[in-house]
């Protein structure tokens, strides 16, 4: 057993020397390639260096796609030029040109499109609910103003995931998926006597399409984005914490355990959304920040199912009010980007 060890490291050894020589041949190919070039003997070029792309480093690697297609340039070979350009901005999408770059390879450059194809994104984020009262309802006078409920806003978590798909320059279609908790505090005189208070915590799986334009060039450091959209949420779970107070003190407290609520309310609900965000690029990829408002498109009441919590109508004298759920939301995460450049419509014409 010792001498099989033996022998595997033996192995690993050597294909690490081999790897290190190739990597080492393969450098003083660049080396003498870039003098062929400076000394004008053009044909050489390709011929010494194409047969040993595959052994460069990613940044030895860079070096020969802009000398492969300045190379080609020179030699009007514009099919090659492109395809070594192609590879360039794939590896590096932010490559910046020099001083020494030639001009024709300049203007090329900036015939492509290098927006990414595809991005992937991980985000977390928190948000603020807005209750907007539709209609009040309830075993007491609803017509008292006195007796008006009050809904206020809680803090909670929402994270997901997207995947970004690149329409045309700057633009995206963006397929977002999302558990967003939302929660609101209530507070209601039911009668002179009485007063409720509850927090309400719903849960929700989100799905949503957004339109992304981003302003500024694609390699900015940079970039400040719009989007807009909309959004289908499935209501998962929804719980309330119950409790009834006496204002005259005649009696104790009246509360429990949670009261699952989320039976009266629709499964599905849906919201419009618009935002503003930013990116900053850290070489191929991003971090963000986005803030947005999502605007509820229906009634979250199910009117059917309004009297089938019957507990919570006989021991806290509640009835859901007919009520859109807003809320404001802000989200930070990394975009994990992709990359395949593209002739840019405008010279595809020409």
């Amino acid at each position: 057993m010792r001498y099989l060890r033996l022998y595997g490291l033996l192995l690993i050894s050597l294909s690490l020397t081999e790897f290190h020589a190739q990597d080492s041949n393969c450098e003083e190919i660049l080396r003498e390639a870039e003098q062929l070039y400076e000394d004008g003997l053009l044909e050489s070029v390709p011929k010494e260096l194409t047969k040993c792309l595959a052994g460069l480093n990613k940044e030895n690697k860079i070096t020969a796609y802009v000398l492969l297609t300045h190379t080609y340039l020179f030699e009007d070979n514009r099919e090659e030029a492109k395809k070594y350009m192609e590879k360039l901005l794939t590896l590096k999408p932010d490559y910046l040109p020099t001083m020494i770059d030639e001009k024709e390879f300049v203007d090329l450059m900036q015939e492509y499109n290098n927006d990414p194809r595809l991005t992937l994104t991980a985000f977390v984020g928190s948000n603020a609910s807005n209750v907007e009262v539709l209609t009040i309802f309830g075993v007491h006078n609803v017509n008292d103003a006195a007796f008006t409920p009050n809904y206020s806003q809680r803090v909670a978590l929402n994270f997901g995931a997207s995947a970004d798909l690149n329409l045309f320059h700057n633009a995206y279609l963006s397929a977002e998926f999302e558990y967003t908790q939302l929660v609101f505090d209530y507070t209601s005189d039911l009668y002179d006597f009485s007063r409720l208070k509850f927090t309400e915590r719903q849960d929700h799986l989100m799905g949503r399409m957004n339109f992304i334009y981003y302003f500024g060039k694609t390699m900015s450091r940079l970039r400040p984005a719009i989007k807009a959209g909309g959004t289908c949420g499935w209501l998962i779970g929804s719980d309330s914490e119950f409790q009834r107070e006496y204002l005259d003190f005649s009696q104790g407290i009246v509360s429990g355990s949670e009261e699952n609520v989320g039976n009266t309310k629709n499964a599905l609900n849906y919201w419009a959304n618009a935002g503003l965000g930013v990116n900053y690029r850290i070489g191929k990829h991003h971090v963000f920040v986005d803030a947005r408002y999502n605007i509820a498109l229906n009634n979250m009441i199910n009117n059917e199912r309004r009297f089938d919590n019957e507990t919570v109508i006989h021991k806290y004298y509640f009835l859901d009010d007919d009520y859109k759920l807003n809320y404001f939301s802000v989200q930070a995460g990394f975009k994990f980007s992709m990359y395949k450049p593209k002739i840019k419509r405008s010279k595809k014409k020409k």
